[in-house]
């Protein structure tokens, strides 16, 4: 995602995405300042 706005300090972003069988689900963010921000969380087998 490319904000083309400002973004909240603490921004609570929401999303659908199509399961493709993999179990972790990984995110990956940079900010303006170059400073990452990397999660991963388990995927609940369907």
């Amino acid at each position: 995602m490319d904000g083309g706005i400002p973004i909240s300090e603490n921004p609570n972003i929401r999303f659908s995405y199509v399961p493709n069988g993999a179990s972790t689900f990984r995110v990956e963010a940079q900010d303006t300042e170059g400073q990452v921000f990397k999660a991963e969380w388990p995927v609940e087998a369907m």
